[in-house]
């Protein structure tokens, strides 16, 4: 959905007051990720791109003393005295995006001053698209109301704030890619160093994420337990971190944790081999081997993402599917030559509603620029 600033500015002043040019619009992007998944926390590499779909957050001053916000996705409303911020405490819902922002705002020396917020974000939530770390940024540019920040420092500002306040302990990636994306372009991003480069995509070739519309309560317990396991395969093989480590070295690791640590190798060479590779049918290859690491030696998949990734298969002018995210239900990324688009969206709806009697949603994933004011 396209949102215009005056539509935004209008639905803020509703609910708020004010007049003129007193209200202001940022806007964060979601994420999809091509490959790359579940290496950012091993200081691995992650191909990523920027999605048209956003959370955009509107603000106006207030006399209040207070920082005040409606979510519109839910019709909820916050209120906080500012001077309390630092010592608010989580309530384990949507809110906690906003004030573990606040709050990292005040560590690192970003007063928080008194605002009406505004939120809505278009991406969806827990569909593996980046949803938290786009209103964390859009949170963190409208608390900060034009003041200039570096944006290494923005991109671990938030991700704190998701992993201490509310209390997911994710990598780097998704933030990232929400404050430094470029439009027309994919981002092959070195965790550890925070590096990353440009990666043209040609325009024949659509990328299209499917919902899944699974939203499994397992996800989280299952995301820290790879993280631990992932920890343990390293001391296990002395390295800094399983970006380190060999084949040959992870073929010495007991039981599951050899199959952990055999995806992030190899799925570190997958994302350098999808940047080197010379056209869609290799790419496309790739990430189908990508989605059978993550089934069966990560176990992040389930059987309705597995079902997703068969249909695809069956369909023509498909290149390759696999889950994207964390796993264990939201979406799958596709590449699809663009003339077959209409035939893609139509088959995989009908084949995964007969399969399951669900209607997924299908997103056109356009590669976009990162966080900015709008005007």
């Amino acid at each position: 959905m396209i949102f215009t600033t005056e539509s935004l500015q209008d639905a803020h002043r509703r609910k708020w007051g004010g007049s003129g040019a007193d209200v202001k619009v940022y806007r964060a992007p979601g994420r999809v990720n091509l490959l790359g998944e579940h290496t950012d926390y091993t200081e691995g590499f992650v191909l990523a791109m920027a999605l048209d779909l956003g959370c955009y957050v509107t603000r106006s001053k207030n006399a209040s003393g207070e920082l005040r916000v409606i979510s519109e996705n839910n019709g909820q409303e916050r209120r906080w005295p500012t001077s309390a911020l630092p010592v608010v405490q989580p309530m384990h819902d949507w809110s906690d995006y906003i004030v573990g922002v606040a709050k990292e705002l005040f560590r690192a020396g970003y007063p928080v001053e008194p605002a009406n917020l505004r939120v809505h974000s278009a991406v969806p939530m827990g569909a593996g698209l980046g949803s938290s770390a786009a209103i964390e940024v859009a949170t963190a540019l409208a608390l900060l109301d034009g003041r200039a920040i570096p944006a290494v420092e923005l991109i671990q500002l938030c991700r704190r704030a998701e992993n201490r306040f509310a209390g997911a302990p994710c990598g780097v990636t998704d933030q990232f890619v929400s404050v430094t994306a470029e439009a027309g372009s994919l981002l092959e991003i070195d965790c550890r160093t925070l590096e990353s480069r440009t990666v043209s995509w040609p325009e024949d070739i659509a990328i299209l994420a499917v919902d899944s519309m699974v939203r499994s309560e397992a996800g989280l317990s299952g995301y820290r337990a790879r993280i631990a396991e992932c920890a343990e395969a390293r001391e296990r093989l002395g390295v800094r971190s399983l970006r380190d480590a060999t084949l040959e070295q992870v073929a010495s690791l007991p039981g599951e944790l050899q199959g952990r640590a055999r995806h992030v190798v190899s799925e570190k060479a997958r994302v350098h081999a999808f940047v080197a590779a010379d056209g869609p049918a290799e790419r496309g290859q790739l990430l189908y081997a990508s989605h059978a690491s993550l089934r069966d030696d990560y176990a992040v998949s389930c059987a309705e993402l597995d079902c997703l990734v068969d249909l695809a298969r069956s369909i023509d002018g498909v290149y390759g599917a696999r889950l994207t995210g964390g796993g264990f239900g939201g979406c799958t990324v596709n590449l699809v030559e663009v003339a077959h688009v209409p035939g893609f969206e139509e088959k995989i709806k009908a084949g995964y509603q007969a399969a399951y009697g669900i209607a997924p949603r299908v997103y056109r994933c356009v590669p976009a620029g990162g966080a900015a004011p709008q005007s």
